[in-house]
């Protein structure tokens, strides 16, 4: 695999191509990204999107979350990005807060998740100050990133598959290029925390 070296955060611009086995048909992948990235953005949102606008590194982010079932993944998404970004761009076009709605959207469902596992996990915060509740929902995190990125991935997919203008799309497609818009919001931050 080729080792790769990125910036990311918002409004991040990363053209690096690794091409590997895609799974994902790549020519029908700039419509099939545009039709579900246009789903997500036309969600409901209340849209107020804060970023430190503090660059990290991408692998950094991967190790300071422990993820390790999508780590390769992750790493070798980039043939998609220039295609996310472009269906992003063009929403823009048309709605010029396209892009921020649906990262938005795919923020509030990692706090959803995010905040499952802290309510299943209640008992441990009880007696706790500030501090160390923050430091527990981190090693939550840490503990259950591979997790939260499925839940993200199946919020992304269910919102996708039931809408009504995906219909040109099959499962599989929803299934694979929901799983790489996730990633693209992996690399935005809007996904697990930052180093």
């Amino acid at each position: 695999m080729t080792e790769i070296s990125q910036r990311g955060g918002f409004g991040s611009r990363n053209t690096q191509v690794v091409f590997n086995d895609a799974v994902v048909d790549i020519v029908r992948s700039p419509s099939i990204f545009m039709e579900l990235v246009s789903i997500l953005a036309t969600q409901p949102s209340q849209s107020d999107l804060s970023d430190d606008f503090v660059e990290y590194n991408i692998e950094s982010k991967i190790e300071h979350n422990f993820v390790i079932k999508h780590r390769e993944k992750i790493e070798s998404y980039y043939a998609y990005v220039s295609m996310i970004d472009n269906a992003y761009q063009t929403l823009c076009e048309m709605s010029p807060s396209a892009r921020e709605t649906a990262l938005y959207n795919i923020n509030s469902c990692y706090k959803n998740c995010v905040g499952d596992l802290l309510l299943e996990n209640k008992i441990s915060l009880t007696n706790k100050n500030r501090e160390e509740r923050e430091r527990f929902r981190l090693e939550l995190i840490q503990q259950y990133a591979d997790s939260i990125i499925d839940c993200v991935i199946n919020h992304v997919q269910s919102t996708c598959s039931k809408s009504l203008t995906a219909t040109q799309c099959s499962i599989e497609e929803i299934q694979n290029h929901s799983e790489l818009i996730v990633f693209h919001a992996f690399v935005e931050c809007k996904v697990l925390e930052k180093p």
